[in-house]
């Protein structure tokens, strides 16, 4: 019974997938930063979030370890982030209110769309990843 517990949980514990945590994990810090009037500390943030979501999917293929889960947190790592960001620079008066809840419906709707159309896996495109 635990070595089936194990099979079932060790492929999700990945490297890909600790990065794209690791991101998921900045979105709070980014928040309190911007908050905080902390640029150079944001900065380096979004610096460490572009770094981790760029390793991320090499690190996958290169390790044979590419996953639906793993496409999926990779993109709700991303929108956690940014939601995040704009979260706090709405908070400041910067953004319009409505910015980061369109970033999560968009989310959503990408979601949603990749799945009807091709089943477990997102839909990758030269412009997602831009947008990404």
């Amino acid at each position: 019974m635990l070595e089936s517990l194990q099979t079932e949980v060790r492929p999700w514990r990945t490297r890909a997938n600790g990065l794209s945590l690791l991101r998921l994990a900045l979105a709070p810090a980014l928040a309190v930063a911007l908050l905080g009037s902390r640029p150079f500390v944001a900065a380096l943030l979004v610096a460490l979030a572009i770094a981790t979501d760029l390793a991320d999917g090499a690190v996958a293929r290169r390790r044979g370890e590419t996953s639906a889960l793993g496409g999926l947190l990779d993109h709700a790592a991303d929108a956690t982030f940014v939601t995040a960001g704009l979260a706090a620079l709405v908070a400041r008066g910067e953004v319009p209110w409505p910015l980061p809840g369109l970033v999560v419906l968009a989310f959503v709707q990408y979601v949603i769309d990749s799945r009807a159309d091709r089943g477990a896996r997102l839909r990758a495109s030269v412009l997602g990843r831009w947008n990404g």
